[in-house]
């Protein structure tokens, strides 16, 4: 059986028929222009300024389907979700697992001062934890990271960068070049990033290179392991 309900303004609440955030025992608050309900195969389909609510979880889009037999479906068209602090904005992201947000589009995923953007990125709500392919870039309060794949626990801070890694901080004076990365941020207690692989960093004007570098960004401090090679530009800033 199909059910239908159209008009701007018209509310149609799901007991927990369409979860957002993973197993989360609350009602559903969906509206729209339009939305169509077919019991029978368990489909749901909503058409034009789309916006469900889960208790603190909110998702904005045009369009929406989601088969809840499968436990999968998609949003689309200027895709706006928000979850917990997380903010994820897409031009369409497919859900699976209730807990696999899988986004695609001019992607950016913002949790307090990170911000993850790219063409595509994959979202774990309950671990909060994202996977972006393609020209990924992690903004945080130390500067910026930018590689072909990036992966980020944002509530840790933690990310580890791999092909191609480039890193450019305005704060720290630095900007940096390796095959992998790996960021550790205020919270984990380390505040350092760690080059592996042709790693090479410049921070006031000395060169640093190696196969392995470490940068303390608190105490603006550069360590190498293994051929190390250091240029040395400014002379004042090694004396004092």
């Amino acid at each position: 059986m199909k059910w239908k309900a159209a008009g701007i303004g018209m509310m149609l609440t799901l007991m927990a028929a369409m979860p957002i955030v993973g197993a989360v025992d609350a009602p559903v608050d969906m509206k729209a222009d339009s939305i169509e309900y077919d019991s029978k195969k368990g489909v749901l389909r909503a058409n034009g300024h789309v916006v469900i609510v889960q208790g603190t979880a909110k998702v904005q889009g045009a369009h929406a389907v989601y088969n809840m037999k499968a436990k999968e479906g998609t949003v689309s068209g200027g895709v706006v979700m928000h979850q917990e602090g997380a903010t994820l904005k897409a031009n369409q992201v497919n859900i699976a697992n209730e807990t696999v947000f899988t986004a695609t589009g001019n992607v950016d995923l913002t949790k307090e001062n990170n911000r993850l953007t790219g063409p595509r990125l994959v979202y774990y709500t309950d671990k909060e934890f994202a996977v972006a392919d393609g020209n990924a870039r992690l903004v945080t309060a130390d500067g910026t990271l930018t590689a072909p794949r990036i992966e980020a626990s944002m509530p840790k801070e933690e990310a580890v960068a791999t092909g191609g890694v480039q890193i450019n901080s305005q704060t720290h004076n630095l900007t940096a070049t390796s095959d992998k990365a790996f960021y550790y941020g205020e919270k984990t207690g380390q505040n350092k990033i760690v080059l592996k692989g042709n790693a090479q960093a410049v921070q006031n004007g000395n060169q640093l290179k190696g196969n392995e570098l470490t940068i303390l960004l608190d105490g603006n401090e550069l360590q190498s392991r293994g051929g190390s090679h250091l240029v040395i530009k400014d002379t004042n800033d090694a004396n004092s």
